[in-house]
């Protein structure tokens, strides 16, 4: 499937149709690996992650609800807590950093944070909290020195990309040897994609590449990342997150009634957060 993360010739694959969402992917036979077909272009990437993408989060002319940074910041705090399993605080790295949540997240926990970020809006909001330890592109042409990073956090932003092999390539580089890389990514393999097959949530345009746990932990050993755990993670979330990301990605049925209960429930507890299994999966993996 290109070179995404595994070699598969055009006969193994086959193609699935996602009417409802006006996709189509590409899907390997053999490991399950689906890739978007056809892929962006890289300005058509680019594009994609403006302020617009955001309104996905519940962000309105330019305004962040202090609903988004808790829920947010708290699922970070997840990630964290996974990696820290591992290794003591150190230096830090957010590939594909948004609005600066995890980067927030880190410092509270010790870390020294940096990030990166493609999208133009999200990285100008967060290069005013973080200065120049925050950097505009994509992580292979920001050029860190080899060895840099203590963990390299991609938290789901592996399935954002054309080439993950690449940027797990590059992860390995600039991770210190026995450090950490810690990956969040929706799975094919969780109980909502099997129940809600082609109305799942995470088939939208923005997802690129369509893992499991199994050829994830092949695509990360192939760089050279070894898979020290796996598995599903409960984000926290609230009304006010999961209303405003419905209403953008739609599912029949489900986002009008979301729509509705969150305005019928008071505001204290459409801004209250609680843990929601949404499909992904979360790998800590040594370089």
């Amino acid at each position: 499937l290109e070179r995404s993360a595994t070699v598969t010739t055009e006969s193994e694959c086959e193609i699935l149709e996602l009417p409802h969402k006006r996709m189509r992917l590409r899907r390997c036979r053999t490991c399950r690996l689906a890739v978007m077909h056809p892929l962006p272009s890289a300005t058509e990437l680019s594009r994609a992650y403006e302020g617009e993408y955001y309104e996905g989060w519940g962000v309105r002319k330019n305004c962040e609800p202090g609903s988004l940074r808790r829920s947010k910041c708290a699922t970070s705090g997840i990630y964290l807590r996974a990696a820290e399993r591992f290794i003591r605080p150190g230096r830090l790295l957010d590939v594909g950093c948004g609005l600066g949540y995890l980067m927030e997240e880190a410092e509270r926990h010790g870390w020294h944070a940096h990030g990166t970020e493609i999208s133009g809006y999200a990285f100008e909001r967060c290069r005013r909290a973080y200065g120049d330890r925050v950097s505009e592109g994509f992580l292979e042409q920001v050029g860190f020195p080899d060895r840099t990073f203590d963990a390299v956090f991609l938290g789901n932003g592996l399935e954002h990309v054309p080439d993950p092999r690449r940027l797990l390539d590059e992860v390995k580089r600039i991770a210190r040897a026995g450090g950490l890389a810690v990956i969040v990514v929706p799975s094919t393999a969780s109980l909502s994609a099997r129940l809600m097959g082609e109305t799942w949530p995470h088939y939208h345009r923005e997802h690129l590449i369509y893992f499991n746990p199994d050829n994830l932990r092949r695509t990360l050993l192939r760089s050279g990342l070894e898979m020290l755990c796996a598995g599903p993670v409960a984000k926290r979330l609230n009304l006010d997150y999961l209303a405003a990301s419905l209403a953008r990605y739609t599912v029949p049925g489900l986002s009008a009634l979301l729509g509705a209960i969150s305005r019928l429930v008071p505001g204290p507890l459409r801004r209250a957060n609680f843990p929601v299994l949404s499909g992904d999966i979360l790998a800590v993996a040594r370089a």
